[in-house]
Formats: structure tokens, C-alpha cells, sequence
């Protein structure tokens, strides 16, 4: 399971198992001249606290003022981690966590 977040203000966020942010370190600070994305924060699964520390972080990434008029901020999922049924098995705990995070949160879209 991986959880990857892209905010407006060009912040990548990934929360995954060690070995894939061990992998992923390599990237860390080194986003090309002129790429949209502007900062990759690694986040490592915690299951000792189901990962609400991490949720926390990604929820204030996603509620951060970015400039906007006071909208709805908006989230979008992609479908193939979030069947209709057997969320939990099939898309794992992981992002059953984070669906509750953003369910649970107002002013989102």
C-alpha cells in the first residue's frame, strides 16, 4: 500500500513501507529546474498508531491554505486502490486509514 499526495503548492507526500521510502530517498531534494513539483516529503507506516500521525500530516497538507477563495479544497482518489467492496482487503489498511481521515474532514470535495 501506498499513499501518494500532490498538493497545489507543488508538495509530494508519500506515505509507504520503509523499503519503498528507503528506495525513494535517492529523490529527496533533487526535484528538476522547473518541474511543478517543488518538495517530496517521505512518510514511513507507523502501524503502532495506525498511522494517525502520518494521517495528520497528510490532512494538514490537503486543508493548508493554498491560495484559494475559501472553496472546498478537492481530493482525488484513484479508483483502482478503492473497490466498492472489500475495501479493506483488497486496498489494505493503509488506505482504508486515510479514506476515513478524508471522510471524517470537513471542507474537503
Amino acid at each position: 500500500d501506498t499513499i501518494l499526495l500532490l498538493t497545489e503548492t507543488g508538495d509530494c507526500f508519500v506515505l509507504a513501507a520503509k523499503k519503498k521510502c528507503e528506495f525513494l530517498e535517492a529523490a529527496v531534494g533533487k526535484t528538476p529546474t522547473g518541474s511543478s513539483i517543488i518538495g517530496l516529503t517521505l512518510l514511513t507506516r507507523n502501524k503502532s498508531d495506525g498511522n494517525a500521525e502520518n494521517y495528520e500530516t497528510l490532512m494538514e497538507a490537503v486543508t493548508a491554505k493554498n491560495g484559494s477563495n475559501g472553496d472546498k479544497k478537492k481530493v482525488g482518489v484513484l479508483m483502482k486502490e478503492w473497490p466498492s467492496e472489500k475495501r479493506e482487503s483488497i486496498g489494505g489498511p493503509l488506505v482504508s486509514g486515510w479514506e476515513k481521515s478524508l471522510t471524517g474532514a470537513g471542507g474537503l470535495d
